[in-house]
This record gives structure tokens, sequence and C-alpha cells, in this order.
């Protein structure tokens, strides 16, 4: 059984949850920035003032997303300042 303080408390926090900001991350590329993106953009947000910054993309982002893909990185690294490397070249490579 809810009581009407509890009915209360649940409104309060309700209201308080729709005042912080949200802020989102699009990892894109150019190409993708067309009017479904924006569709995308203002069913996400509504009707609200948005702050939009732009900045290229780091090819390697992925490299240090996760904490396994940073220590696995870190580990090559030290395996490459090591020596501790293999040598290919592009023919053994097609074999």
């Amino acid at each position: 059984m809810v009581r009407k303080w509890q009915k209360f408390f649940y409104k309060i926090v309700w209201e308080l949850l729709k005042t912080f900001s949200m802020t989102t991350t699009y990892h894109i590329s150019t190409d993708e920035l067309n009017d479904e993106f924006l569709q995308r953009l203002k069913n996400t947000f509504g009707e609200k003032q948005l702050l939009i910054t732009i900045e290229e993309d780091d090819d390697t982002f992925y490299l240090l997303s996760t904490k396994v893909n940073r220590d696995k990185f870190k580990q090559s690294l030290k395996e490459l300042y090591n020596g501790e490397v293999v040598s290919v070249t592009l023919e053994d490579l097609r074999k």
C-alpha cells in the first residue's frame, strides 16, 4: 500500500530528475549528418535549447575506451618497447 507521503516524495523526485541536464556523445561520420540524424536529436531532447560542440573524433578512441582495452594496449606497448615483436612482410601475409 502506497502512503500519501510516498506519492508526494515520488512526485518531488520525479520533478527533480526532470531538471537535470542530459549529455549525449555521438561518434558519427559527416556522411551521417542528415535529416534523419537531426530528427533523432529532436526525438531525444524534445523542445529544449541545445549546445552543440563539434570536434574531430580520434580513430583510436576505442583503444582506451574500456579498462580491458587500456590494459591490452599498455601490455602491447610494453612488449614493443622490450622488443617482443613479430616481424612480417606483405608476402608473409599473402601466404
